[in-house]
């Protein structure tokens, strides 16, 4: 799976998770809350219930203590009987004292409910009041199993997630490798051809040919070098993630004058003047990535310079900057210059691949590149070996 792939794929993970699991907890929250409502009601209408069957009960007793002997028991519910606001009865020993108003109420933890009653053997009781302190454990009991609810939800939408995206990803990871598969031979069935046309022309006795037919094998020969170049970026693009990283200690202002005269040929053909401030440096890093480096930027700056303008090229212990006097690149479109086929400039043909792979080159050995650059005014590619300063 390539990088690309792997950001779309937790992309989809993550935001499949998040908003499905959003969704679970507002559900389980309002569920919470339902059954916080239906259990109140029940338990309204149970002590409503036990109240007048305690009522009825004691209505039918002729001294207390016949009274507190059958007054009947749910181990749900406490009976308190009270006289002038103190309480005269009551099942649970641990309350001494309890505030109580007629009806059905809260009061902290615990659910109350109160009525005023008449007992002809006991004149002085005048409420009745029954309560209920189980409501916090059956709320814990059902929080308990909503948290065991959310975690296998979370690992039932991860699991859930993670087979949609196979599915999903699955034909598009498949047309991609047979599109990778058709460039690539595409682009090798082309670069056959090419090479067999550059060898011949840089055979050829050149001597031999006018200068007129010299300057259009010259022409030819810049052509197909470009095209191969095009073909060899892409190739590269599409074969990165296989490519094995073979680091050597290298000699890069070698390297810098070897693709400075590669492109020489190209340059002239726009009259563009290439002036060279080269400085040694060793560096230790893959020959192939640091050539497409210097050849990208290079390459772009003769591609998006003006005719008889100029590129200056700078090799420095820090850092290497290819500065040109092109067209530019507007401010808004900084953003998504490293974008892999994005061009800004349909002028010049190419794939619009070139600066994806400076990008993902860099990024791999921890470069930073910084572009300063002005519409009209030219741009100044330049990367540092090292974190920037």
């Amino acid at each position: 799976m390539s990088k690309t792939e792997k950001i779309a794929f937790f992309r989809f993970i993550s935001v499949f998770i998040i908003f499905n699991f959003i969704f679970v907890i507002i559900s389980s929250r309002l569920y919470l809350d339902y059954q916080k409502s239906i259990y109140k009601d029940f338990s309204k209408e149970s002590m409503m219930t036990y109240a007048n069957k305690v009522a009825n009960k004691i209505y039918k007793e002729n001294n207390a203590t016949n009274i507190y002997n059958t007054i009947p028991r749910d181990k749900r519910f406490n009976v308190f009987l009270i006289s002038n606001n103190n309480i005269v009865f009551r099942t649970d020993k641990k309350i001494n004292d309890i505030k109580f108003n007629e009806g059905f109420y809260k009061s902290n933890d615990t659910l109350i409910y109160g009525e005023k009653i008449y007992i002809h053997s006991l004149p002085t009781i005048d409420h009745i009041v029954i309560t209920n302190n189980q409501e916090n454990l059956i709320i814990k009991r059902i929080e308990h199993s909503l948290y065991v609810f959310l975690i296998f939800a979370f690992i039932f939408l991860s699991l859930l997630a993670t087979t949609l995206a196979f599915l999903f990803l699955k034909p598009i990871r498949d047309y991609i490798t047979k599109l990778n598969i058709f460039i690539r031979d595409t682009g090798h069935e082309l670069n056959t051809p090419l090479s067999i046309i550059t060898m011949a022309i840089e055979r050829m006795d050149k001597q031999s040919l006018s200068q007129h037919n010299n300057k259009q094998l010259d022409r030819i020969l810049i052509a197909s070098k470009t095209i191969s170049s095009l073909y060899n970026d892409l190739a590269f693009l599409l074969q990165y993630q296989n490519i094995k990283n073979n680091i050597e200690t290298l000699q890069i202002d070698d390297i810098v004058r070897e693709r400075i005269r590669y492109f020489t040929e190209l340059a002239e053909v726009k009259k563009i003047t290439i002036i060279s401030h080269i400085k040694p440096k060793v560096l230790d890093i893959d020959r192939t990535k640091i050539t497409k480096i210097i050849d990208n930027l290079i390459s772009n700056a003769i591609k998006y310079n003006k005719y008889r303008g100029g590129i200056q090229i700078t090799l420095e212990d820090k850092f290497i900057s290819v500065k040109d006097t092109g067209i530019g690149i507007a401010q808004e479109n900084m953003k998504d210059i490293f974008k892999p086929y994005t061009r800004f400039d349909d002028t010049n043909g190419g794939f619009g691949i070139g600066l994806n792979l400076v990008k993902i080159i860099c990024n791999e050995y921890k470069f930073h590149i910084k572009i300063d650059s002005q519409v009209n005014g030219g741009t100044d590619f330049r990367i540092y070996f090292n974190d920037k300063k």
